[in-house]
């Protein structure tokens, strides 16, 4: 562990690198799920739920205890 990360800046160190594309590739599909995710929620609204769609965009929903 320690010798990984005294090499974490060298250019060439493979192991670093594909845990860095790794990150990089879950980081996408984490945002990528929640962007379809608030997408299709939209999608599925009504006249009714269109004001708690408002208090979550506008932060309102807050726990105030």
């Amino acid at each position: 562990m320690q010798r990984a990360y005294s090499r974490r800046l060298e250019l060439e160190d493979l192991v670093d690198l594909e845990q860095r594309a790794a990150r990089r590739a879950y980081r996408t599909l984490i945002n990528n799920a929640k962007r379809e995710h608030w997408e299709r929620f939209l999608a599925s609204l009504d006249e009714r739920s269109v004001w708690m769609v408002n208090c979550y965009a506008s932060g309102i929903l807050t726990d105030s205890r």
